[in-house]
């Protein structure tokens, strides 16, 4: 049997930091017929791996553009900026979170806008 684990965390400074401790698997309910041959280990997908997305930086202007790099998600993205998917939505005027262009600029701050000095 393969049992997949998943976690999330709201800081990606440590991405190692998460540990499964006094954990036990208990069946319960009806459950499903196994298929595949008795005794041979049943072929399921591949989770998806979303690798860790470094921060690029703020811009002479103030603002913060992500350009996106092979296997870079809008989420990674959002969890390394601090921000939330939906922001980057709005922000970018973006309709589908499941589509990014490698090359593709984020936006993920505004610039500046200055203010007037008041006299």
């Amino acid at each position: 049997m393969t049992l997949f684990l998943y976690s999330t965390q709201t800081s990606p400074t440590n991405p190692n930091a998460i540990y499964w401790d006094d954990t036990t698997l208990t069946l319960g309910g009806s459950g499903a017929a196994a298929s595949g041959t008795p005794g041979s280990a049943n072929v399921l997908p591949t989770p998806a791996f979303a690798p860790f997305v470094m921060a690029q930086g703020q811009r002479e202007d103030g603002s913060i553009v992500h350009v996106v790099v092979p296997g870079d998600t809008l989420d990674a993205i959002a969890v390394a900026y601090q921000t939330t998917r939906d922001e980057l939505l709005a922000l970018n005027n973006l309709t589908s979170r499941n589509f990014l262009q490698v090359g593709q600029e984020i936006l993920v701050r505004p610039p500046f806008t200055a203010t007037p000095a008041v006299s």
